[in-house]
């Protein structure tokens, strides 16, 4: 869906040249190298659906007036409506519940393109509404949650935004291209009002 390939390009629209890299395994194990962003996008990026089974991500400073500000970028296994047979995938599934719950702020990443072909259901599902409900009810992340509809360069892509927006009745739904950079902008000044 990219939400790898946005956490790299986005920390690199930051001006990040290198990045700390960091991975959560499900025992809560952590590791963290320095790397250079190209190399990032080496190991991390993948074309492959749920890649990612373990919590990722990067450390990014973000300019907040005349300081600056040290903000985790989590990337998690992404989440199903089903119970996925792979028992890592599961474990990864449920390490991003967790995530979910400790988070100061979600992006919730769904496939705008997807969601404009003929099967929309397959872009925002029945957990994905279940986040969104989460995230508006009494609590710290009410006002902290936004939708990216990723793929906005991608065909169709204008059809699913509108079928996304409707999906997410309330919340703030910023057209994205992980790609291209596209509303990367509108992410960073959401981001830097809720940190």
């Amino acid at each position: 869906m990219g939400k790898t390939l946005f956490l790299c390009n986005f920390a690199a629209s930051l001006g990040a040249r290198a990045v700390q890299l960091f991975a959560v395994t499900s025992d809560g194990s952590r590791a963290a190298q320095d790397l250079p962003l190209a190399r990032a996008r080496e190991i991390l990026v993948s074309d492959r659906p749920h890649a990612t089974l373990a919590l990722q991500g990067v450390q990014i400073r973000l300019g907040r007036g005349k300081a600056d500000e040290a903000v985790q970028l989590l990337d998690s296994a992404g989440l199903a409506d089903r119970v996925h047979p792979d028992g890592a995938v599961r474990a990864g599934m449920a390490q991003a519940l967790r995530a979910l719950r400790e988070a100061d702020a979600v992006l919730h990443m769904v496939d705008a393109a997807l969601a404009g072909g003929p099967d929309p259901a397959a872009a925002v599902g029945e957990v994905d509404r279940q986040i969104a409900a989460f995230a508006a009810a009494p609590g710290p992340l009410r006002g902290r949650y936004a939708v990216l509809a990723n793929k906005t360069d991608l065909p169709r892509a204008a059809a699913g935004l509108r079928r996304v927006r409707a999906a997410f009745p309330g919340s703030l739904v910023i057209p994205v291209s992980a790609l291209t950079g596209a509303g990367f902008r509108e992410v960073r000044l959401f981001v830097a009002d809720r940190i």
